[in-house]
């Protein structure tokens, strides 16, 4: 009985030691699948690089005269910007910022940075819509001045990439930010126009990623119960085990001692019949003496 308490003792313990090593197993699975993934992506974006930032580049550069044309009337820049965003396939967001009080009464707390932006950014990755896209527009409503895709263009005075980050405005894709400067009439820089770019390869990679972790999470979760049912239900055989091994051992030495008590009783009954033939025996000799 005490070997097969221990057995599942150390049954529960290897119990543990899987539910352990599954999650980890799972996470190096997830990441070698990245690893591979980006390889093979680098390998063949160079050129679509390439042809993006051209494009994306070249929109800018046409939109900012336009921009510069329109600048006491800024209420028409949200027209311009639902025409980039519209009609360049690698364009999910497009905006322009200006320096504090440049509107004096617009916008949130001296700031004016009117924006429009793709409402469906998958279905852009996958080749922005034409038939009806999703532009929605708004102004942003964050202190964009501490931003480095401002202070920089505004400080140097110079057109520039962003590192990719990743949007957190709920789409959670990782895109690059193009940036140039904006000049009044006087030529002096006033704000920035900004066009933001999926990393598409990436982003659609991040995605089915985060789908497969998912899927991967809700396994590992399934597998992990399962393991702690069988686990407890180890722990459960093997409390009743030692239980009823004590059971048993208890009703051994019950039925023992009464066994004992029995063969005293019976000890006890024949020493009673023993004295009392003694004691007739010696009243019969007193009696014939």
């Amino acid at each position: 009985m005490k070997k097969y308490i221990v057995m599942l003792v150390v049954s529960a313990a290897i119990m543990l030691v899987m539910m352990a090593a599954i999650p980890f197993y799972m996470a190096k699975e997830s990441a070698e699948m990245e690893l591979l993934a980006k390889a093979e992506r680098d390998l063949m974006q160079s050129k679509r690089i390439a042809t993006v930032k051209a494009e994306v580049e070249k929109t800018v550069a046409n939109v900012t005269p336009k921009i510069r044309q329109r600048i006491d009337f800024p209420d028409r820049f949200y027209t311009i910007l639902v025409q980039m965003v519209s009609k360049n396939k690698y364009i999910v967001g497009a905006g322009v910022a200006f320096v504090p009080d440049y509107y004096t009464g617009q916008g949130k707390e001296k700031l004016y940075a009117p924006y429009a932006y793709d409402e469906e950014p998958s279905v852009t990755l996958q080749k922005k819509k034409t038939d009806d896209p999703q532009i929605r527009t708004r102004l942003l409503d964050f202190d964009y001045t501490t931003r480095d895709w401002y202070k920089r263009p505004i400080a140097k005075e110079v057109s520039f990439w962003t590192q990719p980050y990743v949007d957190q405005g709920g789409t959670k894709i990782i895109m690059c930010t193009y940036v140039e400067p904006i000049r009044d009439r006087d030529n002096r820089v006033v704000g920035v126009l900004f066009a933001d770019v999926p990393m598409e390869d990436v982003s659609l990679l991040s995605m089915e990623l985060e789908s497969d972790i998912e899927r991967g999470g809700r396994i590992s979760l399934m597998v992990m119960l399962v393991f702690l049912v069988l686990f407890c239900l180890i722990l459960w055989l093997a409390v009743n085990a030692s239980r009823q091994h004590s059971r048993n051992a208890h009703e051994a030495e019950k039925q023992q001692l009464n066994s004992e008590i029995e063969h005293l009783r019976a000890l006890n009954r024949k020493l009673t019949e023993r004295n009392l033939e003694l004691s007739k025996m010696a009243r019969d000799n007193q009696f014939f003496g």
